[in-house]
């Protein structure tokens, strides 16, 4: 079973991939290279990690080496990412 904070931070991370298919990479780039901080798991607001008495769980997209790190309830969490462009397409027109 997986603890619910680390669950919360694999959503994060699944709604930063979904949101790589944005037609706009201005978005995507917004996203990266910030510190993201968990503050409310199902309704109960996350004050400090059990890890340090004074830092908050986050996560953080690291754009220059493709790191994913972060700091859950009770343990650091890190990895890559792979950060991939959707291409723009043009609606199809049927022809007549």
């Amino acid at each position: 079973m997986i603890p619910r904070f680390t669950r919360s931070f694999l959503w994060l991370g699944i709604a930063f991939a979904l949101s790589s298919c944005s037609d706009d990479s201005d978005v995507d780039a917004a996203l990266l290279n910030e510190r993201w901080k968990l503050a409310e798991v199902e309704g109960d607001d996350i004050r400090l990690s059990s890890f340090s008495f004074d830092r908050q769980s986050y996560i953080q997209f690291v754009a220059s080496d493709s790191k994913l790190q972060g700091l859950s309830a009770c343990d650091e969490i890190g990895g890559n990412f792979l950060l991939m462009l959707a291409a723009k397409r043009s609606p199809s027109r049927k022809s007549q």
